[in-house]
């Protein structure tokens, strides 16, 4: 999914497809009309200058439901990585 978030008055295009999935949240197997499952996946997005945008990815497997990006702090991600038990790995610069 693409989309333009804002950090700060910099806009910055990310796009799940090419950004770096720090975590993604279980999909699953089967799709089903009675149960609808939604999610969060965490994205890390490097620039040319490489400056770092962290950003969720808020998804539903119900169709009428559209598909959200969220910007998120540095420390928010790592939060949200701690909560789902995951390691943060160092960012280069």
């Amino acid at each position: 999914m693409k989309s333009v978030v804002y950090q700060g008055s910099r806009q910055v295009p990310v796009d799940t497809r090419y950004d770096e999935c720090l975590y993604a949240a279980p999909r699953p197997a089967k799709t089903s009309r009675d149960c609808q499952h939604t999610g969060k996946d965490l994205f890390l997005h490097i620039d040319r200058e490489k400056n770092t945008t962290f950003y969720l990815h808020l998804w539903s497997t119900n169709k009428n439901t559209g598909d959200k990006i969220l910007p998120v702090s540095a420390q928010n991600a790592e939060r949200y990585l701690k909560e789902q038990r995951a390691c943060l790995q160092p960012v280069p610069r």
